[in-house]
């Protein structure tokens, strides 16, 4: 694969029938493989090498697979070029023009995950309160005794 131009189109030469060349007013998908991508730890790091790429990108993540889906317009370059800064391995796959259809479900997946995520992160922050009122409850009574006993 060939990546070609000022960061607004690119060249794709492959066997597979990959796009020639990437508009910058289309959507795109790109997939990448990411060979040292294990963990949530490396799918932060991709995050926040990729929230500043102009126009913005959604991200779609296959950890176990250790794949990367990057919904995009015709950036490829920079893309391409952040992910090879982190060292996890990247290479890319396949590219290939995204209909609306496709592109609303990387999206609704994207929200679904985030709200996943949330929903967690709040179980654990009550799991977490809960615990401490129990060691608060335990430790004053224990405090009281012991105060008691002097």
């Amino acid at each position: 694969m060939t990546l070609t131009g000022n960061g607004q189109s690119a060249e794709n030469i492959d066997d597979k029938g990959t796009i020639s060349t990437l508009q910058p007013d289309k959507i795109y998908v790109s997939q990448f493989v990411v060979s040292k991508m294990d963990c949530p730890s490396e799918e932060r790091i991709i995050q926040m090498a990729l929230e500043r790429i102009e126009p913005n990108v959604v991200l779609e993540f296959d950890t176990p697979n250790r794949m990367l889906k990057v919904f995009h317009s015709g950036n490829l370059v920079a893309i391409q070029s952040r992910l090879d800064s982190l060292s996890l391995g990247a290479k890319i796959k396949a590219t290939h023009n995204l209909d609306h259809d496709e592109l609303s479900q990387a999206i609704a997946s994207a929200k679904e995950a985030s709200f996943k995520e949330g929903t967690i992160l709040k179980w654990l922050l009550v799991i977490n309160a809960s615990m401490f009122v129990v060691e608060l409850l335990v430790g004053g009574h224990n405090l009281r005794d012991l105060l008691q006993t002097r």
